[in-house]
């Protein structure tokens, strides 16, 4: 095989610029969010009536999630090479950002009642999978909520991967932005604890099950396999029926909306015709946005007030994410490239500080503009450089490490490549309707 030259490996990553681009938009949203709780809060309240920040960063790194992940795992065309990385990008730092917020508890910088800590055992049972929002269970700190939905998407697309349905992505995203619009107000059909699952319990049977479940697929056996996708797509279905996180309409939007990503880049890639997968993405942003039908079903004033954000949420998204395709092949801003590289470290770090400084910058938020537009840009410059450190001593040194272990685990002694931008897929997240 004719080995790839530096020169090739350069004009790869910068096809890519687009992708980290977007991610820096999108932080840029989940900073603002987070940020204005505090200061700013006459600018955010003209913004909120058009369009939710939080919602609008967190939708548009679904997408790119959708769009990148599953172009990960068919790159290295195994499931245990694909998990293994997985676990390097995501676990070092969201160990780090729990290890600071529980100090932070600790030594009585945070309160419990702060932190929005409940069943706490089984908050953290649940958490080492990555599934304690789905179940109802705090998450510390609170923007590690949304890492459960990635973590469901992972295991719909590794069971798919299995039995060779994952290339179908337009049509699961139509199918799952058609529940959501026709059953997305009668869900969830039960709860957990209607079923008489505790949160304990609950949380010590969904560990059990991903672990039995994932390690039946990195297994290699056949049998193992099957069975692995069998139960994995089982648990993703019923955590998505029995939740009550999120109104069903909203929580169906999200694999909606990530296999709609990953449409997108089958249709990029030529694997489909753009004849095809154009009109699909408009069916699934179109069901997206008519789901909204259930939360305006009382057509209270409130509810009528919040259809006009959603809407422009979603239209936004959708302009971001177009924006970024017709760039893909031009120069993109340096700067925007960079934030989106160390995105993943924004998303923890800036949550982290605003639970550190939020008490200082909440008392200036009755000072002049002038005063509190100070304060936000020094706080993005604290965060982006507290962020440059720990994607440097934390993010990369584990995913060098994650590179390594899957070459030890490969026991056909494969080499296991991973570009340093297209393994930044993980999207940071929002609160969402904070």
């Amino acid at each position: 095989m004719r080995r790839q030259g530096v020169g090739e490996q350069i004009d790869r990553h910068a096809r890519l610029d687009w992708l980290d681009a977007l991610r820096g938009v999108a932080v840029l949203l989940v900073v603002y969010e987070h940020a204005t709780d505090n200061i700013l809060r006459a600018v955010r309240v003209h913004l909120d009536s058009w369009f939710n920040p939080g919602q609008a960063g967190v939708f548009l790194f679904f997408v790119i999630s959708g769009y990148i992940v599953p172009a990960s795992l068919e790159r290295r065309g195994d499931l245990r090479a694909f998990w293994t990385g997985r676990v390097f990008r995501l676990y070092p730092m969201m160990l780090a950002g729990m290890a600071a917020t529980l100090i932070m508890l600790v030594t009585g910088v945070v309160s419990a009642q702060s932190l929005g800590v409940k069943h706490g055992l089984a908050a953290a049972i649940a958490s080492t999978v990555m599934l304690q929002d789905i179940l109802g269970l705090p998450s510390v700190p609170a923007v590690l909520w949304s890492l459960s939905y990635e973590m469901i998407f992972y295991l719909l697309v590794s069971a798919l991967f299995v039995v060779r349905w994952h290339r179908f992505s337009a049509a699961w995203a139509v199918a799952f932005a058609a529940v959501a619009v026709g059953l997305g107000g009668v869900l969830p059909l039960v709860t957990l604890p209607a079923l008489g699952l505790g949160p304990r319990r609950a949380a010590v049977l969904v560990v059990v099950a991903v672990v039995l479940g994932v390690g039946a697929l990195v297994s290699r056996r056949k049998v193992l396999v099957g069975a692995g996708a069998v139960v994995l797509t089982g648990l993703a279905a019923a955590l998505l029926v029995t939740s009550g996180r999120f109104p069903g309409w909203f929580l169906l939007s999200i694999p909606a909306l990530m296999f709609a990503g990953t449409a997108v880049y089958r249709a990029e890639q030529g694997q489909f015709s753009w004849r095809v997968t154009a009109p699909a993405i408009g069916v699934v942003f179109a069901c997206v946005m008519a789901s909204t039908w259930w939360a305006l079903s009382d057509l209270s004033a409130a509810s009528l007030r919040s259809a006009g954000p959603w809407m422009g949420t979603l239209t936004l998204v959708a302009v971001l994410f177009v924006i970024g395709m017709g760039l893909r092949r031009r120069r993109v801003p340096r700067v925007l490239v960079r934030l989106g590289v160390i995105s993943y470290s924004v998303y923890v770090v800036h949550y982290v500080l605003i639970l550190w400084m939020g008490p200082v910058m909440k008392r200036h938020g009755h000072e002049p503009v002038f005063v509190q537009l100070l304060w936000a840009l020094g706080f993005l410059a604290l965060t982006l450089g507290v962020s440059e450190l720990t994607h440097r001593f934390i993010e990369r040194p584990a995913q060098r490490l994650g590179r390594r272990v899957a070459q030890a685990l490969d026991g056909r002694g494969r080499h296991i490549q991973q570009s340093p931008q297209t393994d930044l897929d993980v999207p940071v997240v929002a609160r969402v309707g904070s």
